[in-house]
């Protein structure tokens, strides 16, 4: 599982993954960071391109955006929603092992058009 973590995610998340083995990248530094100010459909596009699964807090523009997607026959490579309730942002430890347990748990499924809210 390849991993694109949103921009309000802090870069010390994709560090803490990759040193555990997972291909992660902070939105800051991917693609030399050209798309920081990429819009959310800009930025799935190119982790679609990169079979890439896109991690966001952004639950009230990401669903709507992926919802019209589907209506309109669209695929992306994979969705993880957090809540900042369940794990805030700045929670940098407990959001890495969030993550790196979604990633065990799901090694072998595919991730196509998938979409999972992560929980604690």
């Amino acid at each position: 599982m390849k991993i694109l973590l949103d921009a309000h995610i802090p870069t010390a998340v994709a560090k803490g993954l990759a040193e555990r083995g997972v291909d992660a990248v902070a939105l800051r530094s991917w693609r030399g960071g050209r798309c920081l100010d990429a819009t959310d459909e800009a930025i799935l596009v190119g982790a679609g391109e990169e079979e890439r699964v896109f991690v966001t807090y952004d639950v009230h523009t990401v669903p709507p955006l992926l919802r019209r997607w589907l209506e309109d026959g669209m695929g992306h490579a994979g969705v993880v929603l957090i809540s900042v309730k369940t794990v805030p942002p700045s929670d940098v430890r407990r959001l890495t092992h969030a993550l790196l347990q979604l990633c065990k748990v799901s090694q072998d499924q595919p991730w196509a058009n998938r979409i999972v809210f992560l929980t604690r």
